[in-house]
């Protein structure tokens, strides 16, 4: 799991690094914030399995002991609301060490919600010594949208999770 310039060596060898996405938290209380918080942890894990450069795990392997992954890495965030915005902090960890490899902060207004995910995407990529080529990254605009839909995926998802499939359909037909 150390970060070195044999990134793009190890991807051509086959070597993957792994990473899990964690749900990110919520630091407002507000539902709502929930379902963006579940709609970013998503976006961000579906961008970085779409560029098939790290083994990323899936959405339930936050509910298992990340030690019996084998996890190289793990993905932990925070989303706070506030009235001029959203305060996001996303950080890079170590999964065997705990080390933080690398931490941001983003303040972000709803009509920037989407374009930012693909930011911090990037952002964790070139933390990692993974080289892109120009527009490499797979956005995951087109299904997301606008923070409206962003919102609605992210309640099903969001619902999903709680096992309240009914409230999920309700959420994912209304995108």
């Amino acid at each position: 799991g150390d970060i070195t310039s044999a990134s793009d060596q190890n991807l051509q060898m086959g070597i993957k690094k792994s990473i899990a996405v964690l749900n990110f938290d919520n630091l407002s209380g507000a539902n709502e914030v929930n379902f963006i918080c579940s709609a970013m942890s998503e976006y961000i894990r579906t961008g970085l399995h779409k560029l098939g450069k790290l083994d990323v795990k899936g959405r339930s392997a936050n509910n298992n002991n990340f030690k019996d992954l084998d996890l190289d890495y793990k993905v932990e965030g925070t989303l706070l609301l506030e009235r001029d915005g959203r305060k996001i902090n996303v950080r890079l960890v170590n999964a065997k060490s705990e080390s933080i490899v690398w931490d941001e902060k983003y303040q972000v207004r709803d009509q920037q919600m989407v374009a930012d995910q693909d930011t911090i995407i990037y952002n964790l990529l070139t933390t990692l010594g993974i080289n892109l080529a120009e527009n490499e990254i797979v956005s995951n605009k087109s299904e997301y949208g606008n923070v409206e839909n962003f919102t609605l995926i992210g309640e099903g998802i969001y619902y999903f999770g709680k096992e309240d499939y009914t409230a999920a359909m309700r959420a994912f037909d209304s995108v």
